[in-house]
């Protein structure tokens, strides 16, 4: 089953990929910077400098998160056999 989306590009299994995205903001959860960091970003939608003041971390923190985040979801999204490690 997909998702077909504004532009004809399809989401093979819909609700896998809402799985990863809750495990990772599962796993964010244990932690308050990668949990502001992934609210941040992700629902408000918030310019990184304005999150990274908040949360009194440097521009290269943020991104090293923000690479660990996704790295999890990467993760997630394999295990789940969705994309190949």
């Amino acid at each position: 089953n997909f998702v077909q989306l504004g532009e004809g590009e399809k989401v093979w299994h819909p609700e896998k990929w809402l799985e990863v995205i809750d495990a990772t903001y599962a796993w964010c959860a244990a932690d308050s910077i990668k949990s502001g960091i992934i609210e941040r970003k992700y629902r408000k939608h918030e310019y990184y400098r304005n999150v990274c003041d908040d949360l009194h971390i440097s521009q290269t923190t943020h991104s090293f998160i923000l690479a660990d985040i996704r790295n999890h979801a990467l993760i997630e999204a394999a295990y789940r056999q969705l994309i190949r490690p």
